[in-house]
C-alpha cells in the first residue's frame, strides 16, 4: 500500500513541479499567449462573419417550405432535425 501512494505522490509533485514551470513560463512571455488568442479570435471571427447562411437556417428554411405540416412531421420522425414541430409551424407560418 504505501509503494502505491509513495509513487502516487511522486507522480504528483512531478505534476505539479510541470504546472509550476508552465505558470511561470506564462507569467513571463503572457503578451505572446494574449497575442496568440487575439489573432486566432480575430481570425475567426472574420471568417464566420464572410458566411451568410448557417447550414442549421437553411435546414430551417427548406424544413418549413415542406408541402405540409404532416411532411415536417414524417421529416422530423426519420431524424432530419432535432427541433419540435411547432418551431417549423412558427417559421413556416412567419414565411406566408
Amino acid at each position: 500500500m504505501n509503494e502505491i501512494s509513495a509513487s502516487t505522490s511522486s507522480t504528483a509533485k512531478r505534476l505539479f513541479r510541470v504546472a509550476s514551470g508552465i505558470a511561470v513560463r506564462m507569467e513571463r512571455e503572457w503578451f505572446i499567449y494574449a497575442f496568440v488568442l487575439l489573432n486566432m479570435y480575430v481570425v475567426t471571427a472574420s471568417a464566420l462573419a464572410q458566411r451568410r447562411f448557417w447550414f442549421d437556417e437553411v435546414l430551417t428554411f427548406h424544413m418549413s417550405k415542406l408541402p405540409s405540416i404532416a411532411a415536417i412531421w414524417d421529416a422530423l420522425k426519420s431524424g432530419a432535425d432535432l427541433n419540435p414541430p411547432l418551431f417549423y409551424a412558427a417559421t413556416r407560418a412567419g414565411q406566408s
